[in-house]
């Protein structure tokens, strides 16, 4: 059998070495959940073509020009939502970075001041 060789960024492995070299972050976030309804009108507008004809200096032409059907629309629309994130930190503002905050949400925990 070979053997097998992690390769990985040299801060990782310092790490790895000297775990006290490591700081957690604490960043509070409510996740809310919603039952959504609303009730809507307006006009629906629907592309549809035309074919028009045009004289060139190379004669009769055609081409097809677009344009739109406005339709009256009303109704009802209702769904729920589940765990919106919103940030709850005021000193740290700014979005965490998409590869780092994939947080599985059925692990969460209620705040705790020793997390602090």
């Amino acid at each position: 059998m070979g053997s097998k060789t992690l390769v990985c960024p040299n801060k990782l492995k310092r790490a790895a070495l000297d775990p006290e070299g490591l700081h957690g972050l604490y960043v509070p976030y409510w996740t809310f959940d919603a039952n959504l309804k609303a009730s809507y009108q307006g006009q629906r507008g629907d592309y549809y073509y035309e074919t028009q004809t045009y004289n060139s200096n190379k004669g009769k032409r055609t081409r097809q020009v677009r344009k739109t059907k406005w339709t009256y629309v009303s109704g009802n629309i209702s769904g729920f939502v589940d765990d919106i994130l919103i940030n709850a930190s005021e000193k740290k503002q700014r979005e965490i970075p998409p590869k780092v905050g994939h947080w599985n949400l059925k692990e969460l925990v209620a705040f705790n001041s020793k997390y602090l």
